[in-house]
């Protein structure tokens, strides 16, 4: 079809400033703890290049519904399967979700789907697992939601209502030791929440023991939700959080918890088994392997050295002990799915394992090539890396735009899916309209 050309969205830019001058800093594995600093101007480059690759590959804004729910990709050893545009997945807090988010946002911004938006931040609800309707970003007449991939508390009768029956469910967990540390360090010590920050400031040689000694101390009775460090990977995929802490020696709740989650979920991946999950994730999505590459980006490190030394130093057999009291709900959540994903992947085709072996030699060309485009300037360029087709995928070729895409932080990404939205909004709208009526300030989603 012929190109179009994209509307320039400098107004909506300028709407959004609050969230380039206001982000946060995020430390998911495999990902920076700085902001990316992007200027208006390179967003608004960033939002035509995606208008133009979306017209390239033939989606229309002026569509009256949703793209199709699949279309054809190219497999194992030629065979074809449908390409999967529904998908759920639940972003558990620091378990490597942010890596994966990035994934699907630019999934979804390359087919032209609908991602689930908050109007106003970059999460649909961390406190609960209500999803309130007004509060979300419109669709266009006759659009449904495709992707989630924003926190929330998991509620698959609360999601359901919003997405198409065909919808799969993707989560991911991690060791929760590892997760528990990570999450101590970035609340206690770069979101500098009260009171871990003065806990560690009390007991700079040992916060983890003198928190998992007291932890009663840190509960929140009232709402457990707002606890990020109290099994947060469970409380993500929906355990039941009346009477939590009661909750953690009741082993038949836990074990129906269990249950629960590997009936509702289609995968569940491993953060210690990444390039593994993200193979195994292609395949069942049916996606391409361009499609699933990501950029490594260096995890959270920290100047404050009693920071530093949380991740670093060896723990006692005591501490893992109250730990394991502490985390029993996570413990045996990542127990049972690991063993789960580890006889998933058994199951898989003998060349299971060569496709791990080549996705992380693409991989780590992908990471060199971006890495010469950040630091050359060369973000606006036309330079590219052509990737041959395998048995696994067809060819591909990684730009300079891709790069950009692929490091985007969190806030940036959000505020970029918002601004493509709004197109499509006025798009749908002028349509309507038969492209003459101005339309009422007041019909216009808020920002």
């Amino acid at each position: 079809m012929p190109r179009q050309n994209p509307s320039r969205p400098r107004s909506l830019i300028a709407k959004h400033k609050t969230h380039f001058n206001n982000r946060t800093n995020n430390e998911p594995v495999g990902r920076s703890s700085t902001s990316n600093n992007l200027s208006p101007q390179e967003l608004e480059q960033i939002i035509t290049r995606a208008l133009i690759s979306q017209n390239d590959a033939g989606s229309s804004d002026f569509s009256a519904v949703s793209p199709p729910a699949d279309s054809v990709s190219v497999i194992n050893n030629g065979n074809e399967v449908n390409e999967k545009h529904h998908v759920v997945f639940s972003k558990v807090h620091k378990a490597a979700s942010t890596t994966v988010q990035n994934v699907f946002l630019r999934f979804a911004i390359s087919h032209d789907l609908n991602v689930m938006l908050d109007r106003s931040g970059e999460h649909i609800n961390e406190g609960g697992s209500l999803i309130t309707e007004s509060n979300l970003y419109p669709l266009p007449l006759g659009h449904t939601h495709d992707i989630l991939c924003n926190h929330l508390i998991f509620n698959s009768t609360e999601i359901s209502r919003f997405f198409p029956n065909d919808t799969v469910y993707i989560g991911i967990l991690r060791k929760p030791f590892e997760q528990f540390l990570s999450t101590f360090v970035y609340y206690a010590g770069v979101f500098k929440k009260p009171p871990l920050s003065k806990l560690i400031k009390k007991f700079p040689e040992n916060p983890v023991e003198s928190f998992l000694i007291d932890s009663e101390s840190y509960v929140n009775k009232v709402n457990p939700a707002k606890d990020f460090l109290n099994n947060r990977m469970s409380m993500d995929l929906g355990f039941p959080l009346n009477n939590f802490e009661l909750a953690k020696v009741n082993q038949s709740l836990i074990q129906q918890f269990l249950g629960d989650v590997q009936s509702t979920f289609d995968l569940i991946l491993i953060a210690e088994q990444f390039e593994e999950s993200m193979v195994l994730l292609r395949r069942f999505l049916g996606w391409s392997t361009k499609d699933i590459l990501y950029v490594k980006r260096n995890v959270f490190t920290s100047e404050d050295e009693s920071l530093s030394r949380i991740k670093k130093r060896n723990y006692s057999s005591e501490v893992m002990q109250l730990f394991s009291s502490w985390a029993a709900i996570d413990i045996a959540l990542y127990d049972h799915f690991v063993e789960f994903f580890n006889e998933r992947i058994k199951k898989q085709p003998g060349n299971f394992h060569e496709e791990v072996i080549q996705f992380k030699e693409v991989r780590e060309q992908v990471d060199t090539f971006c890495s010469f485009v950040r630091s050359s300037h060369l973000v606006s360029s036309s330079k590219s890396k052509y990737f041959p087709s395998t048995n696994f995928t067809t060819a591909f070729t990684v730009t300079s735009y891709d790069c950009i895409l692929m490091t985007l932080e969190e806030m940036d990404f959000m505020a970029v899916a918002k601004f493509l939205r709004q197109i499509k909004l006025n798009k749908a709208r002028r349509r309507q309209h038969g492209g003459k009526r101005k339309i009422p300030q007041s019909n216009k989603a808020k920002t």
